[in-house]
């Protein structure tokens, strides 16, 4: 496998002192606290007293659990571990403050850091600064970090811009701090400011990317080239031509992307050789390139591949020439739209609503009642984007449907579109559904009573509001602000909170359960295991094994365990797959909206999305239950939100492979 260069000496520290807490905490102390943490019970005292506990282990293991519950209220009794004695709890605590995403933390985190001594702890300080800061303060902060001479420190500040960016706090302010990183002696401190130019959508570091593009290492080169994307700098294009050529086909998918997004027609045909690369992510990364730089002598060869064997490169030829030719493609689309195999039907659904004219609502409508919800799911969310006013009412033609990624999709529509006339459908909708397990769509329908009920002229709404519609509307809202659920709690609070213009808090009486699928007695085992156990994935593409980090995520991994011992897994596909990013696979459904039948908890850690990491896919926080994700290179914006629960030990090669449909076999578990 490959070896990610991100060197974190402060989580190596972390990592030894929650295998010391083991040491010196006895298991009925732990299993309090897991208890305590999986049943979100922090308001009882009993985690507080433990995190003021006489063993150290003891206090960080109590504000571990305090962090996963992420209750701002708890701020105080967190922030009391800064102080503490022993590094690894201060480092323990530095990390749970973070996870409070919340800007009250951020004088809490900054008069810590002031006082603090320890490298390691001022660095995690910086990571919960980027979580949790909003403001221009909070950003030169970073910046002047960045500019400083610390390089553990710089690395740090580099990565929480590049978080905050991703939090859609803008980071131009630090606009020079980057522009100087990004050509830094320290190849982290470049690929982390590249990054924050990324994330940040930071356009005027652009001169910095003139020399970031020219470096030699690949993390530096694959961040620059997604800055050169994001920024979209047409510029920059004679610079990322060369990396087409780079051995790591990571290199070479995104310099596909960046010259995609700039669009630089001129070198169609540059990238029409990839089209024969020998990475199938390469491949289709060219294809797409080439559809959004427009049809000429590199689109052309588009044409070569429309019967391809591989249902992927005919899935994306199809969506590129739509993108490439718009209506002059009709006569493809006519005969992709009535393919047998759905997945051509969802592709082209989904670049007809990329086009969104006139021509592709009339084709769209041929598939509004396609026998594959997997189709009727792309058609809907491919609706939204057409300007007519039929697309709306095609839209809301779903709302009766009992299919929840189809539902959830005209839900969404709706709300985008400021539909009045979707609110009796989206009433009646709602009434069906129930927390948890239809959790999900549930938040999505609240969320689109708040765009519909907050609707300007300007906005366009559909229809007319009636005072009775927006009377029911806001009745359910008040309801849903009480349910059990606090994902739907928290949806209709925000919804209401933007209808009223005042703030309203969710008034969930929560109920502190257990999981009833949460494993104590094989949680407490892996917490306490000396070794890792492992996990072998066997794929139609090769092994893949994983070591399975049982001390940081017991809960999760118990669920991944017990899920594996009764064959769960096995025949099931990777249902998504992004070049450069992740797959994911584990959904019963195969896309993305299967799981178990329940949900599991978060079990955030201080271990960091590099390369080969493996995570638990969500749909907000506690969703969790059987999808799961390898990352293909090192995600920082993840961190901290989706629980890390293995490492890819071997086979990072076959990850590299996998492509979208790929099958697990069979999942093995050894070391328990």
């Amino acid at each position: 496998m490959r070896h990610s260069r991100l060197v974190l000496g402060f989580l190596l520290v972390s990592l030894a002192s929650a295998t010391s807490a083991r040491a010196g905490m006895s298991k009925e102390v732990l299993k309090d606290i897991l208890l305590h943490e999986q049943s979100r019970t922090g308001d009882d005292g009993v985690l507080a007293k433990y995190a003021g506990d006489k063993e150290a282990e003891v206090r960080a293991r109590a504000l571990r659990a305090l962090g996963r519950i992420q209750d701002v209220s708890l701020l105080s009794t967190m922030a009391k571990g800064l102080d503490d004695k022993q590094e690894a709890v201060r480092l323990e605590a530095a990390f749970d403050v973070g996870q409070l995403f919340d800007p009250t933390a951020v004088t809490t985190i900054t008069s810590a850091f002031d006082r603090e001594s320890s490298p390691a702890v001022k660095a995690r300080l910086v990571e919960a600064l980027g979580k949790c800061g909003s403001d221009s303060a909070a950003v030169m902060k970073l910046a002047g970090l960045l500019q400083g001479t610390d390089v553990g420190l710089a690395r740090e500040a580099g990565l929480a811009l590049g978080v905050m960016g991703s939090r859609s706090v803008s980071i131009d302010p630090a606009a020079g701090a980057l522009r100087e990183a990004l050509s830094n002696p320290d190849p982290e401190v470049r690929w982390h400011a590249a990054f924050a130019v990324q994330r940040g959508k930071v356009k005027d570091a652009t001169t910095g990317l003139r020399r970031s593009l020219k470096q030699k290492d690949t993390m530096t080169l694959i961040y620059s080239a997604r800055a050169t994307a994001a920024v979209k700098n047409r510029d920059l294009a004679e610079l990322v031509l060369p990396l087409l050529e780079h051995p790591d086909w990571r290199v070479r998918v995104e310099a596909l992307r960046a010259l995609g997004a700039i669009n630089q027609a001129f070198y169609a045909g540059q990238a029409s050789i990839l089209l024969e690369d020998p990475s199938d992510h390469v491949k289709l990364a060219a294809i797409e390139s080439l559809g959004k730089m427009g049809s000429g002598v590199g689109a052309g060869r588009l044409d070569d591949l429309e019967h391809s064997s591989d249902w992927r490169i005919r899935a994306a030829v199809v969506k590129a020439q739509i993108a490439g030719m718009g209506d002059g493609a009709v006569l493809q689309v006519k005969d992709a739209i009535k393919d047998t195999d759905w997945r051509i039907r969802a592709a082209a659904a989904e670049g007809l609503g990329q086009l969104a004219s006139p021509q592709s609502l009339l084709l769209m409508e041929t598939m509004a009642k396609d026998e594959s919800p997997h189709v009727a799911a792309t058609v809907v969310n491919a609706l939204v984007s057409c300007p007519q006013k039929y697309a709306v009412e095609m839209i809301r033609g779903y709302l009766d449907s009992s299919d929840p990624a189809v539902l959830s999709g005209a839900a969404n529509g709706a709300g985008q579109r400021h539909d009045y006339a979707a609110l009796p459908g989206l009433l009646a909708a709602y009434d069906r559904l129930q927390s948890p397990v239809d959790t999900e769509v549930m938040v999505d329908i609240l969320h689109a009573f708040g765009a519909i009920l907050t609707a300007k002229p300007d906005d366009d709404p559909v229809g007319t509001l009636s005072a009775e519609d927006s009377t029911r509307t806001m009745a359910v809202l008040e309801k849903a602000r009480h349910d059990s659920d606090l994902n739907v709690a928290k949806a209709a609070a925000g919804a209401l909170t933007q209808i009223t213009g005042q703030t309203v808090d969710a008034a969930t009486q929560v109920k502190h359960e257990v999981p009833k699928e949460f494993d104590v007695d094989l949680a407490l085992k892996l917490a306490d295991a000396k070794k890792k156990p492992t996990a072998t994935l066997v794929t139609n593409r090769g092994a893949i094994k994983i070591a399975l980090y049982g001390q940081e995520a017991p809960g999760t991994v118990a669920n991944f365990v017990a899920l594996a011992r009764r064959g769960y897994y096995n025949g099931l596909s990777f249902h998504r797959v992004v070049a450069d990013f992740v797959i994911q696979g584990g959904d019963p459904r195969g896309d993305g909206w299967g799981g178990p039948g329940y949900a599991i908890r978060c079990e955030y850690n201080p271990l960091r999305y590099k390369e080969g990491m493996v995570g638990m896919a969500l749909s907000g926080k506690d969703t969790g239950g059987s999808q799961f994700f390898i990352t293909h290179s090192p995600q920082p914006h993840l961190n901290g939100k989706y629980t890390i629960f293995g490492e890819v030990l071997s086979g990072m090669d076959v990850v590299d492979k996998i492509q979208m449909g790929d099958l697990i076999q069979e999942v093995r578990v050894d070391g328990l």
